[in-house]
């Protein structure tokens, strides 16, 4: 006689593998599998694991292997997609960061000049002679920096969304 509860999964099961097909590279033909399939047929089997396994039924472990294997796949797929994600956000953020300290630059440099210390400067006055192909304005830098910020920020801001909009808490 055999077990309701592998009678039940066995049911489940049918429609979840045929799903589960259309994510398989060959059905795909080439195309690349979106991570928000993957991310739902994912809750789908960790939902039948929760309701219905382990079985009664050692006879169907030849079954289910396979589909375990799969699932660890995806699974690492999915926290694979999340960490890339996670790692542009704070790459855009360390850039926004990094430009908002060089603002701070040309201001260093007109004081030091100020000051009498020109030679401190210098080394960033010849650099920024050769890149620009005239003398150093801090005006004129500051404003170029500035813009490159706030550019800076708006990736940073859209990396941010990005994830939120992806992964929601």
């Amino acid at each position: 006689m055999v077990d309701p509860r592998t009678t039940e999964f066995l049911q489940v099961l049918g429609p979840f593998t045929e799903r589960m097909q259309w994510l398989l590279p060959e059905s795909r033909r080439g195309e690349p599998v979106p991570v928000e399939e993957v991310k739902i047929l994912l809750a789908e089997w960790e939902e039948l694991e929760r309701n219905h396994l382990p079985l009664p039924d050692s006879k169907l472990q030849a079954i289910i292997d396979p589909i375990l294997t799969l699932a660890r796949g995806w699974r690492a797929r999915i926290q694979g997609e999340f960490l890339l994600k996670v790692f542009r956000m704070l790459e855009a953020w360390s850039h926004c960061r990094s430009s908002e300290q060089m603002m701070k630059l040309p201001g260093v440099i007109k004081q030091r000049l100020a000051e009498g210390r020109a030679e401190e400067v210098m080394p960033l006055l010849d650099s920024y002679r050769e890149a620009r192909g005239s003398e150093f304005d801090a005006e004129v830098a500051f404003r170029a920096m500035m813009a490159t910020a706030d550019k800076k920020e708006e990736l940073w801001q859209t990396q941010v969304k990005e994830l939120q909009r992806e992964w929601p808490a």
